[in-house]
C-alpha cells in the first residue's frame, strides 16, 4: 500500500473483491488490524472480517481479567451486532501450555482477533469513526495465571463475550477437557472447562462444526461428549490428542444400548486422532451418529493389541450405505496384514490406507480376491501412505509399492470401478524434485537411489495413466 502506483488499482476493486483479499489475508495468520487504519472503506470491509475468527483464553481472572478480554467484552456491549461476525471460535484452556501452541496454530487459523496479538493501530492518523477506533485501543498489560486471586470455577467475561456470538458455525476448546490420567476424575479446572463448553454448545443454534483438542494425555468420556451434543444441529465432531476413558464393567453389547439413551445423533463426519484408544469407546462412537458419510480415524495404537482393520471395519457396517470418504491410519501393530472386505460399502469414493498395514511383509501373496477386499465399488480416489527413509524397499516405486499400486489398478479396472486417481503420501516423495534433490546432497539418498525411485515413479506414472488412472504425490 506505501507505492502510490498501486493505490488508485486497489481502491478501484468492487467491494466484494476487496472483502475476499481481506479474508485471505486473514486467514494465512496475518493480523489484520493495521489494515483496518488504512482508510475508511477498508475498515468498513474489514471489521466483518476482523471479527470472523476469534482465539481468546481462559486464563482470566475474576478479580482482574485480562485486559484485551475486558475490551472485546466492552466493544460488543457497545456494538451488539459485531458479535454476529464471528464464524470461528477459538478457546485456549489455562492448562494448554507454550508448547502446545504450536500443535494447536498448525490447524485451521484463528487470526482475525486475537486476544494475543491486539496492538495499537495509531487511530489518530487515520481517517476512521473515532468511537469504533477507540474500543480498539487495549491495554497490553497481561494479566499473571499464578495470580494468587486466580479462580477457574468461572469464566464471567467468556460467557458474557459468548452470548453475543450467536451465529458461530465452528467451535474448538483446545486444553481442559480430559479427565487425569487415572480415568478417576476431572480436576476442578477442567470441570469447568466442561461447564464453560457446554454454555457455548446451548448459546449457539448455528453451530456445526466442534473441534476437542487434548495435550496428548489425559481421557475423554465419551459420555459427558455424547450428553453435551445430543440434541444440536453439529455437524462435524473433531477429536484430536485424547484417550477415550474405559468404560468399566460394561461389556460392547451393554455399552451400545447403555448408550442408545442419547438418541441418534446429526453428526455425519467423525476426525479421531487419538491416542490408545478403547475400543468399546470407539464403538460406541461410531453407532451415534445415524448417517455417517466422513470418518478419519488415525490412532497411535502402539501399545494397543486389538484395534485392527477387520475390527474397525466391522464398526462401520452400520454406514456402508452412507460412508463417501475413510481415511485410516496405522492401527494395531498385531493387526497389520489383516484385511477387511470394503466391497459392500456402494457409497464410498476416497479410500485413505497405509501400506504397511496392508502389505507388511514382502513378497507376499495378493491376489485378485485381496485387492477386491479393499476396492469400494465406487471408489474413485485411492491415498496410500507409505513411510520409511530411501533406502526402504516400501519408498521404491520399481519394487513393492509399485507392484502393490499396479495390482491394485489393474484389478479396478477389471472390476470396471471407477478409480480416477491415486494419491502418494511417502516422506521420500515430493511433487517439487528440489527438495529430492536437497535430499541427495544432505546425504540421505546416493545417486543411485535417486535416479532409482525417480524413475520407478515415472515408470508407474506412464503406466497408471495408460489404465486411465492419474497418479499424484
Amino acid at each position: 500500500m506505501a507505492d502510490h502506483e498501486f493505490k488508485p488499482f486497489i481502491l478501484d476493486l468492487p467491494n466484494e473483491v476487496l472483502t475476499e483479499i481481506l479474508d485471505r489475508f486473514a486467514r494465512i495468520g496475518e493480523p489484520t488490524k493495521p489494515i483496518l487504519f488504512v482508510c475508511r472503506r477498508f475498515y468498513q470491509l474489514g471489521i466483518p472480517v476482523h471479527y470472523k475468527r476469534l482465539k481468546l483464553s481462559s486464563s482470566e481472572h475474576v478479580s482482574r481479567p485480562k485486559p484485551r478480554l475486558v475490551e472485546l467484552q466492552r466493544t460488543l456491549q457497545k456494538e451488539p451486532g459485531l458479535g454476529e461476525y464471528c464464524r470461528d471460535l477459538c478457546i485456549c484452556s489455562n492448562d494448554a501450555n507454550d508448547s502446545d501452541s504450536n500443535d494447536r496454530n498448525s490447524g485451521e487459523n484463528h487470526h482475525g482477533w486475537d486476544d494475543g496479538d491486539w496492538s495499537d493501530g495509531n487511530s489518530d492518523d487515520m481517517d476512521v469513526d473515532e468511537d469504533n477506533a477507540d474500543d480498539m485501543d487495549v491495554d497490553e498489560d497481561n494479566a499473571d495465571d499464578s495470580d494468587p486471586d486466580y479462580n477457574p470455577d468461572k469464566f464471567p467475561i467468556l460467557q458474557n463475550i459468548a452470548s453475543y456470538l450467536t451465529n458461530v458455525h465452528s467451535l474448538e476448546i483446545y486444553g481442559g477437557l480430559g479427565m487425569d490420567e487415572d480415568g478417576g476424575s476431572y480436576s476442578v479446572k477442567n470441570r469447568d472447562t466442561w461447564c464453560l463448553f457446554r454454555s457455548f454448545v446451548a448459546r449457539m443454534p448455528s453451530l456445526r462444526t466442534v473441534s476437542l483438542r487434548g495435550r496428548m494425555h489425559g481421557q475423554l468420556d465419551v459420555r459427558e461428549l455424547m450428553d453435551t451434543l445430543k440434541g444440536t444441529s453439529v455437524r462435524r465432531l473433531i477429536l484430536h490428542g485424547f484417550e477415550f476413558a474405559p468404560i468399566h464393567q460394561w461389556t460392547p453389547q451393554h455399552s451400545l444400548i447403555r448408550f442408545k439413551e442419547f438418541g441418534p445423533s446429526c453428526i455425519n463426519e467423525l476426525d479421531l486422532e487419538l491416542h490408545p484408544e478403547t475400543p468399546t469407546a470407539t464403538a460406541c462412537l461410531l453407532e451415534w451418529p445415524e448417517t455417517l458419510t466422513s470418518l478419519t480415524f488415525k490412532s497411535n495404537c502402539s501399545g494397543q493389541k486389538d484395534m485392527d482393520l477387520p475390527r474397525l471395519g466391522s464398526m462401520l457396517r452400520k454406514h456402508k450405505d452412507s460412508l463417501v470418504k475413510l481415511s485410516i491410519g496405522p492401527l494395531a501393530k498385531e493387526g497389520m496384514g489383516k484385511l477387511f472386505d470394503f466391497s459392500a460399502f456402494g457409497a464410498m469414493e476416497e479410500l485413505e490406507l497405509v501400506m504397511q498395514q496392508i502389505v507388511p511383509n514382502w513378497p507376499a501373496k495378493f491376489g485378485e480376491e485381496d485387492y477386491s477386499s479393499l476396492l469400494p465399488p465406487n471408489l474413485r480416489i485411492l491415498k496410500v501412505g507409505i513411510s520409511g527413509s530411501g533406502n526402504d524397499n516400501y519408498a521404491h516405486f520399481d519394487g513393492r509399492a509399485g507392484s502393490w499400486l499396479r495390482g491394485y489398478a489393474k484389478t479396478a479396472v477389471r472390476q470396471k470401478v471407477p478409480l480416477r486417481e491415486i494419491v502418494i503420501d511417502a516422506p521420500v516423495l515430493s511433487s517439487k524434485p528440489s527438495r529430492s534433490i536437497a535430499m541427495l546432497l544432505w546425504g540421505r539418498l546416493d545417486a543411485p537411489e535417486f535416479d532409482q525411485y525417480w524413475g520407478g515413479i515415472e515408470a508407474l506414472e506412464k503406466d497408471l495413466w495408460s489404465m486411465g488412472i492419474a497418479l499424484t504425490y
